[in-house]
């Protein structure tokens, strides 16, 4: 969706006396802005599954991605319902409180997080121990099936270390979870954020 928005943007700055270009752009733009509301609101109802199943790691990557879908439909002027504040807040306790499987995250999560402050950020989203993780999925060694407390599924040989989800726990003091009183809507800078999602191996 993100590179829909790029090509609109690319050929909406073309000369086109008969305005067949801008139709086609005006076009991408629209379905870029349908697909970004419906992503937001059907991401909820994951992340509903993953906090009924204590999937710390996945509920992170999807309110990750929920964000991006967000930035994604603020750039577009799309009105999408999103607590930013809420989320960040959440997002920042679960990579502090689960550093070696959430907090594989936590460079993601500050690089969005600075966008929305308005601050330009342009490297890729995706940072080399999120992609490693992904990886490690897709490499999945068969034959040493275990289970964590938490009844999560996965390979020991894959996940030596432990459950990919859940990984070791820090019990945090108050303080160390973010506030939620930032106005990050206020700050959003759309342009570094179309900068940034168009690097390449990011979800939207």
């Amino acid at each position: 969706m993100a590179e829909a928005v790029k090509m609109a943007d690319y050929l909406g700055g073309l000369t086109d006396p008969a305005r067949h270009l801008q139709a086609v752009a005006d076009d991408l733009r629209s379905t870029a802005s349908d697909h970004t509301q419906q992503h937001v609101q059907l991401i909820y109802k994951i992340i509903e599954r993953c906090e009924a199943s204590n999937f710390k790691c996945l509920e992170v990557e999807y309110r990750l991605m929920q964000v991006e879908f967000y930035l994604l439909a603020r750039s577009l002027n799309t009105p999408v319902d999103l607590n930013t504040k809420a989320s960040f807040t959440r997002i920042s306790e679960l990579c502090r409180r689960f550093p070696d499987t959430a907090g594989k995250f936590t460079r993601t999560f500050g690089l969005l997080r600075d966008i929305t402050r308005g601050q330009r950020r342009t490297e890729r989203l995706y940072k080399p121990e999120t992609l490693e993780l992904w990886r490690k999925w897709g490499n999945y060694k068969t034959g040493y099936y275990t289970k964590c407390p938490y009844k999560h599924p996965y390979s020991a040989k894959t996940f030596p270390e432990g459950c990919p989800e859940c990984g070791r726990e820090v019990e945090l003091q108050p303080s160390a979870v973010e506030p939620v009183d930032y106005d990050y809507e206020q700050h959003l800078d759309k342009e570094g954020f179309l900068i940034a999602i168009n690097r390449g191996d990011n979800a939207a």
